[in-house]
């Protein structure tokens, strides 16, 4: 049994019946996506509030709404910056959005949720998932001065350029669970890594914008805290869905699927669609990635609950959303082709 974890002053913790999570990917997979698609299965924002203070960032917000996407309705999820301008769009790009239906934005916390606290049993089923490779585990190093960090997050705020180094940096010496913090770690890393293939350098010399690595930064860890919220057993995704449009890498104009995606994505298989945007993200294949997400095949599956979560993109006739389910899956069990 899946079961969500919760802050104290929570009064309405849902209990999540299955033992796996199932990323139904073929419309799009990012970041803000699978944080939003994981919040409508019914998980509390302040989780995400919680996890965002305990890496240092607690000058970024959430705010969560409701919406469509071509008929589909869904969670929107943006992280924003002090003014409410969402962290994905540069400094003289960002601008409030208006949002229809209801919008809330959530920051900290009255009574401090701890992750862990349900200790045994939340160990043991987290243990149940593959924890990441030993390397990939947080290093034990002194952490940085907590205003170095903040005078760091001022400055990509302002768009200023963001070293792969500090950014991964920043992930150490937090307050975050060792298995949220690995978790977040190791998704940060493949997006630099995939970038850093790209590009034929080492991923020291890989520069992101500023706003860019905090929104990546934060796609990273709540998508770290959410799962490790839920605490499936293990994860499974379908192709993730890829455009057939041009897209543009270091400056070149290149036919297909953007590169850092595919490389991101690794091994998990995808799907090409005919749409002008692209509906997977670097991060959010490095989320699959990260999660050692198994390919879907024909299992006998009983799903117990569904989120969806929406991506930016509204187009008129093909949802951007991602579908998430809460399920008993039979692996060694056929099932409907």
């Amino acid at each position: 049994m899946v079961r969500s974890v919760r802050p104290e002053s929570s009064t309405t913790a849902p209990s999540l019946d299955g033992d796996s999570l199932v990323l139904h990917a073929g419309h799009g997979l990012a970041g803000d996506m699978y944080a939003a698609a994981l919040l409508d299965l019914g998980l509390d924002p302040h989780i995400v509030r919680q996890a965002l203070d305990q890496a240092h960032l607690p000058e970024v917000g959430l705010r969560v709404s409701r919406g469509f996407s071509a008929g589909v309705a869904g969670t929107e999820a943006t992280f924003v910056d002090g003014a409410g301008r969402p962290l994905e769009k540069p400094v003289a790009e960002s601008r409030t959005p208006k949002t229809t239906g209801r919008s809330h934005r959530h920051r900290r916390p009255r009574t401090a949720h701890r992750e862990g606290r349900s200790a045994p049993k939340a160990q043991a089923v987290l243990t149940a998932m593959p924890t990441p490779d030993h390397d990939e585990v947080v290093p034990e190093v002194a952490a940085p001065a907590r205003l170095d960090k903040a005078e760091r997050v001022h400055e990509w705020l302002a768009d200023e350029g963001a070293r792969a180094p500090d950014v991964l940096a920043h992930l150490t010496g937090t307050d975050l669970a060792p298995f949220t913090a690995a978790l977040a770690l190791r998704i940060v890393r493949r997006v630099f890594a995939a970038r850093a293939e790209l590009a034929g350098r080492d991923v020291d010399k890989i520069v992101l914008p500023g706003r860019a690595a905090l929104d990546l930064l934060c796609d990273a860890v709540a998508a770290a805290a959410l799962t490790a919220a839920i605490q499936p057993v293990r994860v499974l995704c379908t192709p993730l869905a890829m455009s057939l449009a041009d897209t543009t890498w270091d400056g070149v104009r290149i036919a297909g699927p953007c590169p850092v995606t595919v490389a991101a994505a690794g091994p998990l298989p995808t799907r090409l669609r005919d749409v002008p945007y692209a509906p997977t993200t670097p991060t959010g294949a490095a989320i699959a990635w990260a999660l050692r997400a198994q390919p879907w095949g024909p299992f006998a599956v009983t799903t117990h609950q569904r989120g969806v979560g929406l991506g930016t993109h509204r187009p008129d006739h093909t949802p951007n959303a991602l579908l998430v389910y809460v399920a008993d899956v039979a692996l060694d069990e056929p099932g409907p082709i």
